[in-house]
């Protein structure tokens, strides 16, 4: 797939390090990628991280798979009120939306007089 390397991010460019850095050397692919040897470090390193909430994320993506999709982030936070999780209600919001859960609402009538 095609990019345009002035839009990668640091940390997008440091996985193309990464991934290609058996074949060509290092110096070679940060100076075609534009990065310093410091910010490749530093995303290495961040990279390395483990996934914050990662459990929540998964119980979140499982209650919403059980409801068809059909549970916003407040009906999503009661469910895991219900079984004992207590976490805000934004964090469930901003989970669902770096999680990318889609939800599906009910088409209203439109009634025609």
């Amino acid at each position: 797939m095609g990019v345009i390397p002035g839009q990668l991010t640091n940390l997008h460019k440091t996985q193309i390090v990464d991934a290609l850095r058996t074949s060509y050397p290092l110096q070679a692919l940060l100076r075609l990628l534009d990065l310093r040897p410091s910010s490749y470090q530093y995303c290495r390193k961040v990279l390395e991280r483990p996934v914050p909430h990662w459990e929540l994320r998964a119980q979140i993506r499982q209650i919403s798979r059980d409801s068809m999709h059909t549970y916003g982030s407040p009906r999503i936070w009661f469910a895991l009120r219900n079984i004992g999780v207590r976490v805000s209600e934004k964090v469930v919001r901003r989970l669902m939306k770096e999680e990318r859960i889609p939800v599906y609402y009910a088409r209203t009538k439109v009634h025609k007089l």
